[in-house]
């Protein structure tokens, strides 16, 4: 993954406040010119958990990317209090816990949701 910038003051950040705001966010990858994010907004408020479902290419893997600084957007901002470009990008990547899993059918467990 590339490197995004880090403001030359960047905050330090020890404990997010937890609610994350899309406003108006676009992105295009790098070197593309197809936009695959266009205006979302949304929020999700703290202490609330979000699983992230969809086809394949709806988005999923770009949204986590661009939460977790991997990608900057092309437009918009993503707040926690302040747009996430303005925290230390390795306090703001602590912030998280990323659980990728590809659809396993013969674990009854994984595939409907029960717990052990």
């Amino acid at each position: 993954m590339p490197d995004v910038p880090e403001q030359p003051c960047a905050r330090p950040l020890r404990r997010a406040k937890g609610s994350v705001v899309f406003h108006d966010v676009s992105f295009a990858y790098p070197g593309s010119c197809r936009t695959v994010m266009r205006d979302a907004s949304f929020e999700i408020g703290a202490g609330t958990r979000v699983g992230i479902v969809g086809a394949t290419g709806a988005g999923k893997t770009t949204l986590v990317s661009l939460l977790a600084r991997f990608y900057d957007p092309t437009g918009g901002e993503i707040l926690d209090r302040i747009d996430l470009r303005d925290y230390k990008v390795d306090d703001l990547r602590r912030q998280f816990a990323i659980v990728l899993q590809e659809p396993v059918f013969d674990n009854p467990r994984i595939a409907y949701g029960r717990s052990a």
